[in-house]
Protein backbone atom coordinates (compact mmCIF):
# COMPACT_ATOMS: atom_id res chain seq x y z
CA UNK A 1 0.00 0.00 0.00
CA UNK A 2 1.50 3.55 -0.88
CA UNK A 3 1.42 7.01 1.25
CA UNK A 4 -1.46 7.79 -1.06
CA UNK A 5 -3.70 4.80 -1.18
CA UNK A 6 -3.25 4.63 2.73
CA UNK A 7 -4.59 8.23 3.09
CA UNK A 8 -7.59 7.84 0.52
CA UNK A 9 -8.14 5.13 3.66
CA UNK A 10 -7.66 6.85 6.49
CA UNK A 11 -10.01 10.23 4.91
CA UNK A 12 -12.56 7.78 4.46
CA UNK A 13 -12.38 6.73 8.16
CA UNK A 14 -12.75 10.13 9.55
CA UNK A 15 -16.29 10.49 9.76
CA UNK A 16 -15.77 12.88 12.37
CA UNK A 17 -14.51 15.86 10.93
CA UNK A 18 -16.51 18.50 9.36
CA UNK A 19 -17.22 19.52 5.74
CA UNK A 20 -15.00 22.93 5.69
CA UNK A 21 -12.38 20.51 7.86
CA UNK A 22 -12.49 17.78 5.40
CA UNK A 23 -11.87 19.70 2.79
CA UNK A 24 -9.05 21.52 3.93
CA UNK A 25 -7.16 18.21 4.82
CA UNK A 26 -7.96 16.89 1.25
CA UNK A 27 -6.29 19.69 -0.42
CA UNK A 28 -3.77 19.41 1.52
CA UNK A 29 -3.17 15.90 0.70
CA UNK A 30 -3.90 16.17 -3.32
CA UNK A 31 -1.56 19.53 -3.21
CA UNK A 32 1.34 18.64 -0.69
CA UNK A 33 1.73 15.03 0.23
CA UNK A 34 0.24 13.20 -2.70
CA UNK A 35 2.64 14.86 -5.01
CA UNK A 36 6.10 13.90 -3.31
CA UNK A 37 5.33 11.04 -0.90
CA UNK A 38 2.14 9.00 -2.48
CA UNK A 39 3.93 6.99 -4.66
CA UNK A 40 6.26 5.50 -1.58
CA UNK A 41 5.10 2.20 -0.28
CA UNK A 42 4.02 3.23 3.54
CA UNK A 43 6.60 0.48 4.91
CA UNK A 44 9.29 2.20 2.89
CA UNK A 45 8.79 5.84 4.38
CA UNK A 46 11.00 6.94 6.99
CA UNK A 47 10.95 9.43 9.55
CA UNK A 48 14.12 11.50 7.56
CA UNK A 49 11.87 11.64 4.51
CA UNK A 50 9.26 13.30 5.57
CA UNK A 51 11.91 15.88 7.57
CA UNK A 52 13.20 16.59 4.30
CA UNK A 53 10.16 17.05 2.37
CA UNK A 54 8.75 18.99 5.46
CA UNK A 55 11.93 21.52 5.19
CA UNK A 56 11.24 21.97 1.47
CA UNK A 57 7.82 23.15 2.37
CA UNK A 58 7.32 27.04 1.27
CA UNK A 59 5.84 29.27 3.46
CA UNK A 60 5.77 30.62 7.43
CA UNK A 61 6.52 27.64 9.88
CA UNK A 62 2.85 27.82 11.61
CA UNK A 63 1.55 27.46 7.06
CA UNK A 64 3.75 24.27 7.77
CA UNK A 65 2.61 22.86 10.87
CA UNK A 66 -0.38 22.24 9.51
CA UNK A 67 -0.06 20.84 6.29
Amino acid sequence: MTVAEWLQTWIAARGDLRATTRSRVENIIAKHIVPELGKIPIGDLTRLRVQEWASALPGAPATVRKI
